[in-house]
């Protein structure tokens, strides 16, 4: 039920937004432009590593390269991907390289950042994110409720906290 509450919250963002308005609705969140713009670029890196591998993958196969026939151990089936992975690891260093450049070449931090859209959420969009929240609120609550007690407790996990100075004592 907990993984379900967090898909609640999670799996609508991906898959309703644009990619290139995320730093847009993460800012109009109230999240601030260096964490709105990490999250902007942590979302936009997977599918920019698999359209590279993609891409090496059709230039590996038009060089004769054969990704169905490998053979051996895990250990030979890594050394014979190497004409695969080296190419996309480097791609990206290569890639998140320009973008550091890029930022800094913008002065990305020194002031208020100002995006060219401005998104304004409409009715729908309050009712679902309403509506996700309440399904993320009423699974949480669904998950701790103790329906084996007559009371109805709650029951949260509160770690008990030892202190290392009780259990460290050196015996005289």
């Amino acid at each position: 039920m907990r993984n379900i509450s967090i898909a609640l919250l999670a799996v609508p963002i991906p898959y309703t937004t644009d990619p290139s308005q995320f730093g847009i609705a993460f800012k109009g969140m109230g999240i601030s432009d260096k964490i709105s713009y990490a999250i902007d670029l942590s979302l936009r890196f997977l599918p920019t590593t698999v359209r590279d591998f993609r891409t090496t993958l059709d230039a590996q196969r038009a060089r004769g390269f054969e990704i169905d026939k490998l053979r051996g151990g895990i250990f030979t089936k890594i050394a014979r991907m190497a004409p695969m992975l080296v190419p996309v690891v480097i791609g990206s260093i290569v890639g998140a390289e320009d973008i550091i450049s890029a930022m800094e070449l913008r002065c990305f931090g020194v002031g208020k950042r100002t995006w060219l859209i401005e998104l304004y959420a409409r009715k729908t969009d309050r009712l679902l994110i309403t509506a996700g929240i309440a399904g993320f609120i009423a699974t949480l609550f669904s998950t701790s409720w103790d329906i084996s007690s007559k009371q109805g407790h709650y029951m949260f996990y509160i770690p008990r906290v030892y202190h290392l100075s009780c259990y460290n004592r050196i015996p005289l």
